[in-house]
């Protein structure tokens, strides 16, 4: 086997979500401490190692296909964050210090539960959550992280958009092509003969 299909598949069998982008939800923000209309948000993590355009995408919660819109354009980086927010305006006037990159969409996080799932422009699932409010950070002004990309263990803590400690692939660089050397060519010999007028 050559080197670099054998690297290949050994970077499959160390970072099995590396083969193609796998954007994950890192947060959730589901029971905002007061009033919850439009302060809800949910934050989703590129853990793969190539962006990803999710303008397309949408974001499934009580039984309904949401659009997720762009603020600029909808790329999300190898490794950046980003957030989903019910209410773009109502966010910002929550976490005035934030600076990341945010989509906006409409829905309402049910205070005692549910399956919320991130979905591709095929509609196939990228990643399914299920909480429930004994999980914690029901109303407290905690949100329920994730505390890595595989496990899929969510804990309640104080709330961190557009930050975590997740931990993604290492990104995609595609190998220059190997340029070809030409043989070298030595230089032919040539023998001198002496003539009989050079002989003493």
């Amino acid at each position: 086997m050559n080197r670099p299909i054998s690297a290949f598949l050994i970077g499959l069998l160390l970072f099995p979500f590396a083969a193609h982008a796998q954007v994950v939800v890192s947060e959730i923000m589901y029971d905002v401490k007061g009033a919850d209309p439009g302060r809800e948000w949910i934050e989703v993590f590129n853990a793969g190692g190539s962006k990803v355009d999710i303008s397309s995408w949408k974001l499934f919660e009580g039984d309904t296909n949401h659009k997720i819109v762009t603020q600029s354009d909808g790329i999300l980086k190898s490794g950046a964050y980003a957030i989903i927010a019910d209410n773009v305006v109502k966010f910002l006037a929550d976490y005035p210090a934030f600076a990341g990159q945010i989509f906006s969409s409409s829905f309402i996080l049910n205070n005692t539960g549910e399956t919320i799932m991130v979905r591709d422009a095929q509609l196939a699932d990228r990643d399914s959550v299920a909480y429930t409010s004994a999980m914690g950070a029901a109303g407290n002004g905690d949100s329920l992280q994730r505390s890595s990309v595989t496990s899929g263990v969510f804990i309640a803590a104080s709330s961190t958009p557009g930050a975590g400690a997740l931990i993604s692939a290492p990104p995609v660089i595609e190998a220059a092509p190997v340029k070809k050397q030409a043989a070298k060519t030595q230089p032919a010999k040539t023998e001198l003969k002496k003539s009989s007028a050079d002989i003493p």
